[in-house]
């Protein structure tokens, strides 16, 4: 998936949405970006990223087509998808 892609589907969402990565079995929480050359690498952490954040985050991005890779551990995994929890308050990145 690319970043352009994740940000048309989520546009319509909430702010205080939180992000989460979908790695193996487990539901983690979206806690870093890192923008490397042609990629953008999400990194599980502790406490779930916003909408919000993610958008200040990357406002000044020019560059918006660029890949979206989850990262396990040195394990870089592509991103393929997202589920919306009926509520709208959870994205989780497949």
């Amino acid at each position: 998936m690319r970043l352009t892609d994740f940000l048309q589907i989520t546009a319509d969402l909430d702010q205080q949405t939180k992000f989460y990565l979908s790695l193996g079995k487990n539901m983690l929480p979206l806690a870093k970006i890192k923008i490397a050359g042609n990629e953008c690498l999400l990194y599980p952490g502790k406490i779930a990223m916003t909408k919000e954040k993610f958008n200040r985050l990357i406002k000044n991005l020019h560059h918006r087509s660029i890949t979206l890779w989850l990262v396990d551990g040195k394990k870089k995994i592509a991103t393929f998808g997202i589920q919306i929890a009926p509520d709208g308050q959870k994205i989780k990145l497949t």
